[in-house]
């Protein structure tokens, strides 16, 4: 069997599936199945969902559902629908307004609604407001429905308002041209859909099915299931007339409904072009009683119109067409629905969750996606098969490709070595501005390292603790600081570089020293301190160098950090030793300019 489409129309009374196909002509109706609740007078919601749990698990066991698709409808009275006017606009811009408009019509807080819109399909003039069809349905009731259906493994693919549906399944039949009434009666729901030209009209009824039957059930005083079977059966009971006497109230409230209904939606109409509705298109169960037609024909002055045959669909050979043209009373609502599906309808409203319908495309992606991938291999294979001689032919050809190009490629790589020297002269400049410089450290720190007060003497080092009251000891160590100089910075740099003209290449070398000032008669000299400077440190830097001697050294008076490199100017009293009457400290600088 072909994979074909189930219309699900779940009602407070009963279940009734239609299964289509889409033929090469026409849709192709396969199967139908009719499963009836318990009749009840009333029943409260738990026990209501019991059955409707009970009939889909008996109808997912009569069918095969695996390779079919399936489309349910919600109730009327379940939903909000309103048409509305929508000024010209950019077709970018129009979704936007629309989200602004179901804002201001839904009666509900957006975010707990699933609402879904349609455009009216007409030419529209210049200027010409659009018209559009809104609806929504609180998310609870999306989600309860869901739920039934997924705990009797029915998985869902549309949700459809069931007038919608059946407006989809009456305008498809062609049974209604430009304008008309479809009522459909069922034993708690009663819809009346009132067409004008591309537009429809949804209201809810208040009188239904069971309203009839209550009224024979008191009147004849018979239990409800007894009342339903005769309302079914008037026709042949020798009490017909008593019958018909005792509906007839209910009859004429169902009539001033309609023609409520009727006169409010000519209201709506623009002055002047009020639609003129002469038909009615009766449907559902409730609508078979006694008297009915000629009744609501002659009160609303209709004609009214039965489905008497199957027309734009073929039906499956396995299916009584006579049985199932006296069931089509109570089935356009699945039939409408399996159309939708099929893509046979003008209103294509879904209102199952987008998240959902995006998890179902993605599923239905993986197979194809899995098939595109085999076809591929299976080409690949195909092709390796056939034309294995010539692959093999182009292989080796192309190894013998592979090995002159390698070959190439290294003759080249070598040509462009032996060719190109920038590399080898960069290299060569640079050792040779670099080789003069190194000379010139070396010389530097031979001739520090040569200076005596830059040394520490093994013998004034203590070999173990110092006691306090070591006072002989304690002097030497102190004596022997007086011999030392200490490093505290050293800087480089090219002296005349980036001046205009430059003809000369010096490197000045600054050195930042620190020292214990030199006594004269117990007390700081700094003649004594600045000789000592020269004579140990100066002249040993300039005969390294063969320059002349550093001018004498400025001694700086404060505390020098022993050990410590540091900024002079920068340094303060906290981070250097403190001073005392008897141990004075000097800082200073040499400045060697050396010739490159």
């Amino acid at each position: 069997m072909a994979r074909g489409v189930w219309g699900l129309d779940v009602s407070k009374s009963c279940l009734k599936a239609v299964r289509l196909e889409l033929t090469d002509e026409l849709p192709e109706i396969t199967d139908v199945d009719i499963i009836d609740y318990t009749p009840a007078a009333s029943r409260d919601d738990a026990a209501l969902e019991q059955e409707i749990r009970m009939a889909l698990s008996l109808f997912t066991s009569r069918h095969n559902l695996r390779k079919d698709n399936i489309a349910a409808s919600l109730p009327g009275h379940s939903t909000f629908n309103r048409f509305i006017k929508l000024p010209p606009t950019d077709p970018a811009r129009l979704k936007d307004i629309i989200q602004y408009e179901a804002q201001q019509h839904i009666p509900f807080p957006i975010n707990e609604v699933v609402w879904a819109y349609q455009l009216v399909e007409r030419q529209y003039q210049p200027g010409e407001d659009l018209e559009a069809v809104l609806f929504a349905i609180k998310k609870e009731l999306i989600d309860q429905f869901l739920g039934t259906m997924a705990l009797a493994g029915v998985q869902i693919d549309i949700i459809q308002f069931a007038p919608v549906a059946l407006y989809n399944f009456v305008t498809y039949s062609g049974l209604v041209q430009k304008s008309g009434v479809i009522l459909d009666m069922g034993a708690n729901n009663t819809d009346l859909i009132l067409i004008d030209d591309n537009k429809f009209w949804i209201r809810n009824l208040p009188i239904v099915g069971n309203d009839i039957t209550h009224a024979i059930e008191k009147k004849f005083e018979l239990q409800f299931a007894e009342a339903e079977k005769l309302k079914v059966s008037a026709s042949q009971s020798p009490q017909a007339g008593k019958i018909f006497t005792t509906i007839q109230p209910v009859l004429k409230d169902l009539v001033g409904e309609v023609h409520r209904s009727i006169g409010y939606y000519k209201s709506l109409s623009p002055m002047g072009k009020p639609p003129a509705f002469t038909k009615m298109v009766a449907m559902g169960n409730a609508t078979r009683v006694i008297y009915f037609d000629e009744f609501v024909s002659q009160r609303l002055q209709m004609e009214l119109i039965r489905f008497k045959k199957l027309e734009k669909f073929e039906v499956s050979p396995k299916l009584d067409q006579a049985v199932l043209t006296t069931q089509l009373p109570s089935l356009g609502v699945a039939i409408g629905l399996g159309l939708q599906y099929l893509g046979q309808t003008i209103n294509r409203i879904n209102l199952l969750p987008q998240e959902i319908i995006r998890i179902k495309q993605a599923t239905k992606r993986k197979p194809f996606i899995a098939a595109i991938a085999a076809i591929a291999t299976i080409i690949v294979i195909m092709l390796w098969w056939t034309s294995g001689k010539t692959i093999d032919a182009l292989n080796e050809l192309s190894e013998k490709v592979a090995v002159q190009t390698k070959t190439w490629k290294e003759i080249d790589r070598k040509y462009k070595n032996v060719s190109d020297m920038t590399e080898f002269e960069e290299k060569l400049k640079r050792l040779i501005q670099t080789v003069p410089n190194r000379e010139i450290w070396g010389k530097l720190f031979n001739a520090l390292n040569s200076i005596d007060a830059l040394k520490d003497d093994p013998n004034d080092l203590p070999s173990s603790y110092i006691e306090v009251t070591d006072i002989d000891k304690i002097n030497q160590i102190q004596e022997s600081w007086h011999k030392r100089i200490w490093i505290l910075r050293l800087e480089a740099k090219d002296k005349y570089k980036g001046e205009e003209n430059a003809q000369k290449h010096v490197l000045e070398v600054t050195i930042y020293c620190g020292m214990m000032s030199k006594m004269q008669n117990g007390s700081p000299d700094g003649k004594v301190s600045r000789d000592f400077v020269n004579d140990e440190f100066g002249k040993r830097l300039s005969d390294a160098f063969n320059i002349a001697v550093p001018p004498d050294p400025t001694l700086q008076k404060g505390a020098v950090p022993e050990l410590k490199i540091g900024d002079l100017e920068g340094m303060n009293d906290e981070q250097a030793p403190k001073e005392s009457p008897d141990r004075k400290y000097y800082r200073f600088k040499i400045v060697l300019d050396i010739p490159l």
